[in-house]
Formats: C-alpha cells, sequence, structure tokens
C-alpha cells in the first residue's frame, strides 16, 4: 500500500494547491485548444492497438498466387523400326536368336519382325509385351510349317526334346506358357528368358533344317504309343494321367498341367536321337495355345 500523499502545511501550502490547480486548468485549457487545432496531435497508440492516417494498419496480406500447372512432359519418341531393331540383334540375351532367324529363313524373319514392331514400336519399353507376341508368332509359324519340322534331322530335334525339357521344368517358363494371365516372362529374369531363347532357336532350326533335309519320318506306331503311355503313367499322379488320357489338362491347376508337361518330355528326351525326333516332331505338330 502506498503512503497518502504529503501535503504542505500552513498559509503557503494552500497557495501552493492553489497555483497547482490554476496550472491544470490552464493546461487542461491549452490542450482542449490544440485538439481542436490538430486532433491528430492526441492520437496516441499504446500497444499498437490504435492507427493513424501516418501510420495506418497494414493491409491483410493476400494468398500466393497460384503457379499454373506443370504441361505434362510428352512421352519420347519411338525409335525408327531401324534403330528398333538393331537394338534387339544386338541384345546379350535375344540377339543371338534374331541374328540367326535373320541369317537362316530370312524371308520369315522379315515377316515376323515387322509385325512385332508394328504393334511394338520401341521394345525397350515394353519387352514384356514384345516377348508375348515373338511367342505367338512363333507358335504360329511352327504349326504352319509342321511337315518341315517333322523333316528336320534327328540332332536339331533331340536337341528340341532337351530344351522343351529345361524349359517347363522352370515354373514361370511353364506356367506362362500355359496361362496367357499370368502376363508372360519376367524380362529381368535372365535365366527364364535364356530358356526362351532356346525354345526359339530350336523352332527356327527345326524349320531350316526339314526344309534342306526333309527326312521322311512316320507318327508312332501302336507299340511305341503303349511304351510311352507306359513310361508316362509312370511319372504322373493318378488324377493328372486321367487328365492326359480325357484330354481334360485344362481343368487342372497351372502347377499339375507343368508337371504333365515335364513328364512328356521327360519320356522324350530319355530316347535315343531317332525316337526322340519321332516324338518330338509329332508334339511340335499339335497347334500353338
Amino acid at each position: 500500500m502506498q503512503p497518502p500523499p504529503a501535503r504542505a502545511k500552513g498559509k503557503g501550502g494552500q497557495t501552493l494547491i492553489v497555483v497547482l490547480i490554476a496550472v491544470v486548468v490552464v493546461a487542461a485549457a491549452v490542450g482542449v485548444t490544440l485538439y481542436r487545432m490538430n486532433p491528430q496531435l492526441f492520437n496516441f497508440d499504446f500497444g499498437g492497438q490504435q492507427q493513424t492516417a501516418a501510420n495506418p494498419a497494414p493491409a491483410p496480406a493476400s494468398p500466393p498466387a497460384t503457379p499454373p500447372p506443370t504441361p505434362p512432359v510428352p512421352p519420347p519418341a519411338a525409335p525408327s523400326r531401324e534403330s528398333a531393331e538393331a537394338r534387339l540383334l544386338d541384345d546379350p540375351i535375344d540377339g543371338p536368336f534374331f541374328r540367326e532367324f535373320r541369317d537362316t529363313l530370312p524371308g520369315d524373319y522379315s515377316a515376323v519382325m515387322g509385325y512385332l514392331l508394328v504393334q511394338v514400336p520401341d521394345p525397350a519399353r515394353d519387352m514384356q509385351r514384345f516377348d508375348e507376341l515373338l511367342g505367338e508368332r512363333l507358335g504360329v509359324m511352327r504349326f504352319a510349317n509342321a511337315q518341315d519340322v517333322a523333316g528336320a534331322s534327328d540332332a536339331v530335334l533331340d536337341e528340341m526334346a532337351d530344351n522343351m525339357l529345361n524349359a517347363m521344368r522352370a515354373p514361370e517358363y511353364c506356367q506362362a506358357s500355359i496361362d496367357p494371365t499370368m502376363g508372360g516372362l519376367d524380362p529381368a529374369n535372365t535365366f527364364t528368358r535364356r530358356l526362351g531363347v532356346k525354345i526359339n532357336l530350336s523352332i527356327i532350326r527345326a524349320i531350316a533344317s526339314g526344309r534342306q533335309g526333309r527326312v521322311v519320318r512316320e507318327e508312332p506306331t501302336p507299340k511305341q504309343v503303349d511304351d510311352f503311355n507306359t513310361s508316362l503313367q509312370k511319372k504322373l499322379h493318378v488324377r493328372q494321367w486321367q487328365a492326359y488320357l480325357a484330354g481334360a489338362m485344362d481343368r487342372l491347376p497351372p502347377d499339375e498341367q507343368c508337371a504333365i508337361y515335364v513328364g512328356v518330355w521327360n519320356v522324350i528326351a530319355d530316347y535315343p536321337p531317332a525316337l526322340s525326333a519321332i516324338w518330338t516332331a509329332s508334339q511340335m505338330a499339335q497347334p500353338a495355345q
């Protein structure tokens, strides 16, 4: 608590109070006069709450301008056919096949490559689709040239049987070949890609060999069919064997279908080259799936 204000005593003290009152009255009068002359002199700003014309309140900040949308970047132009074809021929995995295809069957190569590069102008950007279409074209080509395949040499067809067995033993390759909904082979899987290259090489080699040699081969005899079935039955489960006999393999899941294909090619690959060639030619005469 503050002490009460000190007061001067005596007559002099009373005079001091009167003088102070007079000074206050005069100051107030002067203040009123100055306010009337210039009211802005009394516009004080304590803590920035009151603004004057000389110090106006800042306008509210406007929101930042929205930048214009970035235009989409157009995809790179597809390479020319010559450039795309050159890349395929130089590919470390697929290149050997394409070069041998070009040199061995130039007419078929031009037709197949022309079709593929129209459908997939830039194989490097969609190799999976390109491989799918290549497999489809070679399957059609194999069936259309079944007589040439059947006339290939024993050595060429025996090698094809070995390649088919190795491919069917690879689950990704086998299941992709019988189930198109799987999307084909993964381009990053170099192991299965190399298996595919060997199958493709087997096809063009068999066609070329048959066109040159034209070996005359009969279909398997009834005795050979019985022996084949006996060997195959030993390699399959009961329901796989029954599905094979009934021609209802497609009712089985992909892994069991692959088990049947492995069994078939295992039996054929174990035969001597001449008999292996008979059965390989018979299998290759079946329509492409």
